[in-house]
């Protein structure tokens, strides 16, 4: 059963879930959903960041790194 629909079309949706998903250590559907997110607005810097952080959190320094770059050049401080 599914409590919630989510808005397919929406970025932010899968973003929000993902982190949800990562505080609930549920890293690969975290993960699913970031890219989901990054497939739906390749200008999101958001998930770019997010998924940067969960990159770090796994010792996973080199894909954090791309992925936190991307996050800075879509939205620079």
């Amino acid at each position: 059963m599914r409590i919630v629909d989510l808005d397919s079309k929406n970025a932010a949706t899968y973003n929000n879930l993902a982190v949800v998903q990562k505080n609930l250590k549920k890293h690969e559907s975290a993960t699913a959903n970031w890219q989901q997110a990054i497939k739906l607005n390749p200008e999101f810097a958001d998930a770019f960041y997010n998924l940067g952080l969960l990159e770090v959190q796994l010792s996973r320094f080199q894909e954090a790194e791309n992925y936190l770059k991307k996050a800075d050049q879509l939205k620079p401080k």
